[in-house]
């Protein structure tokens, strides 16, 4: 399939490693280096699964060759998190995430949501909500 998809020309194909009933369960790395290896070098390829720091994500693409790398989850709770800088959301994202709603008047639900995701790590649920 990914031959396929190769081949009717596409720009790039992004693979996550595991299927909807294996979200708990750890990425497949050698599954999306399969894809890597049997696609031309010009197809660049880009994992994501559990891709949740900056180290995670050179160690996914040093093992599978893949040409770059995509987070949900990780950069939802870590804006910051391809920085490299902050094992968590740093205080002053959280600020200017606030800022930034404040000019927007952005829905609540959605700014609230995202504050939760960003706040995962520093204290727990009850807080949070």
């Amino acid at each position: 399939m990914c031959r396929q998809l190769e081949a009717s020309g596409i720009s790039f194909l992004t693979v996550h490693g595991r299927t909807a009933k294996e979200r708990t369960d750890p990425v497949r790395l050698s599954t999306i280096q399969a894809i890597v290896d049997a696609l031309n070098s010009t197809t660049p390829v880009i994992a994501n699964g559990s891709i949740d720091s900056l180290e995670k994500a050179y160690e996914v693409q040093e093992k599978t060759g893949v040409r770059g790398v995509m987070s949900a989850r990780g950069i939802l709770e870590n804006p910051a998190l391809f920085t490299g800088l902050a094992p968590q959301t740093p205080v002053s994202v959280l600020q200017r995430w606030i800022e930034i709603n404040q000019k927007l008047d952005s829905h609540f639900t959605m700014f609230h949501r995202h504050l939760i995701s960003m706040t995962e790590k520093m204290m727990p649920k009850k807080e949070r909500k």
